[in-house]
């Protein structure tokens, strides 16, 4: 190979070694297209299950029949009230569209039905006063039955108190104090339980807790107390018999 051929080559190698280092990559974003879409898929795929689905959604209507009882008297009358109070929550309400419809003092004779219409609300607002007293004399004074629980007789010499249990919550507790004790033991009476009740049988459930904190039933008291009357009750605590029952004297007064 002479001097020329060898230097032609030489040549070639650079300008194809340049051209390489000088090309740089070509990125291409292209877009693809859906032929359909995923969740129409899932529709067609699924859709005898679907079908059965809605299928089970029905509304049924069901008709029952009830007795109506007839109001009582109290019942009426409460009724009556209502509708009295409607009526005159639609009286208030009317006079009260009435003045917000109206220019204050328009003309000079407006003044006397002002007057009036004020009068007219008064009078219903003492009307309402009335029925509240009514309701509520009906609420706290129909209840006058009362139970005083009397007892004699002490069943331990470590009795440090004697609970009550009834329906209503949580028992009564009467602390026996060392002059209650003597008392208990020498046949005198002390006074268990004395409050309001409801005029119905009544069954009372005693209990004695000792000094150790420990508790032993003593028996059961019932009763079937009078409606509107003080009930008296006399148990005797250290004379239950074999079914628990605690032997009583009632009177009313």
């Amino acid at each position: 190979m002479t001097m020329l051929a060898r230097g032609l080559l030489f040549l070639l190698l650079i300008a194809g070694h340049a051209t390489a280092e000088d090309s740089t990559p070509e990125t291409r974003v292209e877009r693809q297209d859906v032929d359909r879409v995923r969740s129409l898929d899932f529709l067609h795929e699924n859709q005898a299950f679907l079908r059965a689905q809605l299928d089970r959604l029905r509304t049924r209507t069901q008709w029952r029949t009830s007795d109506a009882r007839e109001l009582t008297a109290r019942q009426q009358w409460l009724r009556g009230l209502g509708l009295e109070l409607a009526a005159a929550a639609d009286s208030v309400r009317a006079e009260r569209l009435s003045l917000e419809g109206r220019t204050l003092l328009e003309r000079i004779d407006q003044l006397a039905e002002l007057e009036a219409q004020l009068d007219r609300l008064e009078t219903e607002i003492d009307a309402q006063s009335t029925r509240l007293n009514a309701i509520e004399a009906d609420y706290t004074g129909r209840q006058e039955t009362s139970l005083a629980l009397l007892a004699t007789g002490l069943p331990a010499d470590d009795a440090r108190a004697i609970l009550v249990h009834t329906l209503d919550g949580d028992p009564v507790r009467v602390e026996l104090d060392e002059l209650t004790r003597a008392a208990l033991e020498s046949g005198a009476i002390a006074t268990l339980l004395h409050d309001f009740v409801e005029p119905r049988h009544h069954v009372l459930r005693i209990e004695l807790e000792r000094r150790d904190g420990s508790t032993t039933a003593i028996g059961t008291v019932e009763l079937d107390a009078t409606r509107d009357r003080l009930n008296f009750v006399q148990v005797a605590l250290d004379a239950a018999d074999d079914d628990g029952l605690l032997p009583t004297d009632t009177w009313t007064r």
